[in-house]
């Protein structure tokens, strides 16, 4: 009897030790996801916060100087040479005047 006490005593022994690490790789990867799902909404709220406040408040602003500068930065920040956005621009206005006549 005590040889079938002792063996039942130590499979419990052992099932509690694996499930006390199973619970704590459950905690920590519920600790990680918390922590990597808040920096994922601080990326994502803001990155256009960032962008909205650096480069488009100012071309809604008065000043025509800022507003350039502003647009200057803003295509620097997207990696589009000021010359084809001159291009672009061009290429409205020529459509949006033929669509005009």
């Amino acid at each position: 009897m005590d040889a079938d006490i002792k063996k039942l005593l130590e499979q419990n022994l052992q099932i509690a030790k694996n499930n006390n690490r199973m619970l704590r790789m459950m905690r920590r990867n519920a600790f990680y996801g918390t922590v990597i799902r808040i920096l994922f909404f601080i990326i994502i709220l803001g990155i256009p916060t960032y962008v909205y406040f650096m480069y488009l408040t100012p071309l809604f602003s008065g000043n025509s100087t800022q507003a350039f500068t502003a647009w200057k930065q803003f295509l620097h920040f997207l990696n589009i040479p000021i010359q084809t956005f001159h291009q672009i621009l061009n290429g409205i206005s020529s459509v949006s005047g033929s669509i005009k006549q």
